[in-house]
């Protein structure tokens, strides 16, 4: 890249997906010897969000870009990069 050269980048749109099924503490205390209030004031949690068999990475990176492009009213042939992270 020369010095005339500058990048820019722009952030149009966003979106993220998580899986559907939701376990909460109330659920583990059914199977463990443990409560909801237990787990929530050693780690703050409430609840958690589990895949299903068909809820891949590659599935939720997908339906995440495709709401980033409705949120930014785009379509996929304008777009020149899209940026992923997981948690």
């Amino acid at each position: 890249m020369n010095k005339e050269q500058t990048l820019t980048g722009v952030i149009r749109g966003t979106g993220a997906c998580v899986p559907e099924r939701i376990l909460d503490n109330k659920e583990i205390a059914g199977f463990v010897d443990t409560s909801d209030e237990w787990i929530r004031s050693r780690t703050g949690i409430r609840k958690r969000h589990l895949a299903g068999e068909k809820e891949s990475v590659a599935f939720m990176a997908g339906e995440a870009a495709e709401r980033a492009l409705q949120n930014a009213g785009l379509d996929g042939s304008s777009v020149e990069m899209v940026l992923a992270a997981t948690m």
